[in-house]
């Protein structure tokens, strides 16, 4: 069970088998904008997600919030994550990093999306989708090997976006890339 543990960043279970519960790897209901319920008289709202699973919701309420399109009148909005699975954590940081690293040259783009799409949703990568995992793991593998490297590293784009509470869950997060790290080399 062990060498299964891991295999596969889209569908990853970090602890053994469980029959009593189920990995909704790519989400079992539709996003939902988590401030619609918010009046603007609170500009800095703090929203608490136990078992957050993926983060299609915190993405789908900043992009419905703070869009141009949609504006709202929060100054910010403060996510607390927090899943039963430190692998669903790990793969939501993943993502906040990729979404730091979306290319401004349209062409660039168009492979950025796809490469972001497959590392979402698919079980086996294309070899470009896969360097794109392996590179962004490389970094994040780099700044997490202590909290003072995830918060001092400067060239951490993640370092105000994502805080941990304690060194304990960061270095299991550091461990569950580790091994897709090494799972996927």
């Amino acid at each position: 069970m062990d060498d299964v543990k891991s295999r596969y960043l889209p569908t990853t279970r970090f602890t053994d088998y469980d029959r009593r519960s189920f990995c909704y790897a790519y989400g079992n209901t539709p996003p939902e904008d988590l401030l619609q319920s918010i009046t603007a008289d609170i500009s800095e709202p703090e929203i608490l997600l136990l078992g957050c699973g993926d983060i299609r919701s915190c993405l789908y309420t900043l992009w419905n919030n703070f869009d141009s399109r949609h504006p709202r009148h929060f100054k910010s909005v403060h996510f607390v994550l927090n899943d039963i699975s430190v692998a669903v954590l790990a793969r939501n940081i993943i993502f906040l990093y990729l979404c730091t690293q979306m290319p401004s040259d349209k062409v660039a783009i168009v492979k950025w999306v796809a490469s972001f799409w497959s590392i979402w949703f698919c079980h086996e990568l294309l070899a470009e989708h896969k360097q794109v995992l392996m590179d962004a793991l490389s970094h994040l593998l780099k700044w997490s090997k202590s909290t003072e490297s995830w918060s001092e590293g400067t060239k951490n784009p993640l370092r105000k976006l994502v805080q941990f509470v304690n060194s304990s869950t960061l270095g299991e997060v550091h461990r569950v890339w580790q091994m897709w790290y090494i799972d996927e080399r």
